[in-house]
């Protein structure tokens, strides 16, 4: 959102026209990480292993609520529907969304690791077959079809569907997911 800001107001013939952007331009936060900031110590400790390519050992509570110890290598930070998600590698697995909030603990471990080059690792790609942020091999992607009443017509006109999928289509009509 930061990035629409600076385009609206990147070639300004009156800068002082962009006095009060902050109030003009407004991007509305339903909660999220936001709303955590007593993980701030947390989430530093994420972006040094991040940037300096470090493992960490985490302590998470997955979405069935287990809580589970895990070494990950961190690879991505992400924002996704207003929460923040670390990317990361389980030792030897593909990588994978954990949501920051359910990170309860993360101490840096070992030395550093490699970083993947881009044929290996693309963020965009972990939710490539996501309907949401479940990427996990136990919910399995299923082409489906949903159809909607024709009152939704305007609305699914100016959405796009998530994971770069094609537009829906007009509504009272089906549409494939």
């Amino acid at each position: 959102m930061h990035d629409l800001v600076q385009y609206v107001s990147r070639d300004a013939v009156h800068p002082e026209r962009f006095q009060d952007s902050r109030r003009q331009f407004v991007f509305l936060v339903r909660g999220g990480e936001k709303a955590l900031p007593e993980k701030e110590e947390l989430l530093e400790e994420v972006v040094d292993a991040l940037q300096r390519r470090r493992g960490l050992q985490i302590r998470y509570r997955s979405f069935d609520g287990a809580r589970r110890s895990v070494r990950i290598e961190p690879l991505s930070l992400a924002l996704y529907d207003h929460q923040l998600y670390v990317i990361a590698r389980p030792r030897g697995r593909e990588a994978h969304p954990y949501r920051f909030s359910r990170i309860e603990a993360a101490e840096a471990v070992g030395g550093t690791f490699q970083y993947p080059d881009k044929d290996s690792y693309d963020p965009e790609r972990v939710f490539a077959n996501s309907f949401g942020i479940f990427v996990e091999d136990k919910y399995a992607v299923e082409r489906i079809e949903v159809s909607l009443a024709p009152r939704w017509a305007a609305f699914v006109r100016s959405h796009r569907c998530i994971a770069r999928r094609s537009p829906f289509t007009q509504a009272g009509a089906s549409t494939s997911a």
